[in-house]
């Protein structure tokens, strides 16, 4: 049997349908968006920064994705890496 490589916590992707917040494996960037955006309104802060970086791990210049990442981190108090993220969105 051969090991399977970890990713690093921080970019993740679902793997398993039940690991994904938004509901299944495969669901298009837009959805993923969508439901984040979502999660983000509802102040489901750990639901949308999870789908922040999925999106982020499929699709690493994804505006909406590094502006409200950037947005979590500065509400928890990570100034620095949120400055990062909203940098990048610039």
């Amino acid at each position: 049997m051969s090991k399977k490589k970890r990713l690093p916590k921080s970019r993740k992707t679902a793997t398993k349908a039940n690991s994904n917040p938004a509901g299944g494996v495969g669901i298009s960037i837009s959805k993923l968006v969508n439901q984040a955006l979502k999660f983000h309104g509802e102040n489901n802060l750990t639901a949308a920064l999870a789908l922040y970086t999925q999106i982020l791990a499929q699709d690493p210049k994804n505006l909406i994705a590094l502006q409200y990442f950037g947005l979590i981190q500065h509400l928890q108090g990570n100034d620095a890496l949120a400055i990062e993220y909203m940098q990048q969105a610039l």
